[in-house]
C-alpha cells in the first residue's frame, strides 16, 4: 500500500458568482488589494465621450496597452486591452466608476474586468454575458468568503448553485 500524497496547496480552482454588486463589489476590490498586479479593460469600438470620461480617470494608472487616443477599429477593439497597475487607488476608483462587475460594459465603460494575479486570471467577467469567476487555491477564496461575506457563489469546489 502507497502513502496518500498530500494534496497540492497551491492548486488552483475556479468558482462562479452572482454578479458581486454595491458593498459586495467595493469589498471585493479592497479584500484585491495586494493579491492582484493588474487590471485589465477591453473598448468595443469607437470611443465615445461617456467612455472616454472613464479611460482618463484610469489613465494615471496604465501601463499597457493603446493609448487612449488612438484610433481603435471596431475588428481591432476585440484584440486591444487597456492594462492598469492595480493598488488601492485604482481599486476605489473602479468602485467609483462602477456600482459592480457587469456595469463595465460597452458603451458607457470599457467592457469585461479582469483581475491578473501574475499571469492568470484571478477575477475575470464578461459582462454582456453576465459571467464572473474567481480562479484561486481553497485556502485563498476561503479567505475571500471571511473578508467578503455578502458573496454569491453559484458553482465551484463545495458548492452547487445557491448561497455559500
Amino acid at each position: 500500500m502507497h502513502p496518500r500524497k498530500p494534496k497540492d496547496s497551491r492548486q488552483t480552482y475556479t468558482w462562479y458568482l452572482d454578479e458581486p454588486r454595491g458593498e459586495t463589489y467595493r469589498q471585493l476590490l479592497r479584500f484585491a488589494v495586494g493579491r492582484v498586479d493588474r487590471a485589465t479593460l477591453r473598448p468595443l469600438g469607437t470611443i465615445n465621450p461617456r467612455c472616454m470620461h472613464v479611460f482618463n480617470k484610469l489613465l494615471p494608472h496604465q501601463i499597457g496597452g493603446p493609448a487612449v487616443n488612438a484610433e481603435i477599429s471596431d475588428s481591432e477593439s476585440r484584440r486591444k486591452r487597456y492594462i492598469y497597475r492595480f493598488d488601492s487607488d485604482l481599486a476605489k476608483k473602479l468602485s467609483e466608476l462602477a456600482e459592480g462587475i457587469f456595469d463595465w460594459e460597452w458603451p458607457d465603460r470599457p467592457t469585461d474586468l479582469v483581475l491578473l494575479r501574475g499571469t492568470d486570471d484571478w477575477l475575470a467577467s464578461v459582462a454582456h454575458e453576465q459571467l464572473c469567476s474567481m480562479t484561486m487555491t481553497k485556502d485563498d477564496f476561503a479567505l475571500l468568503c471571511s473578508a467578503v461575506p455578502s458573496l454569491q457563489v453559484q458553482s465551484g469546489p463545495g458548492h452547487r448553485g445557491g448561497h455559500r
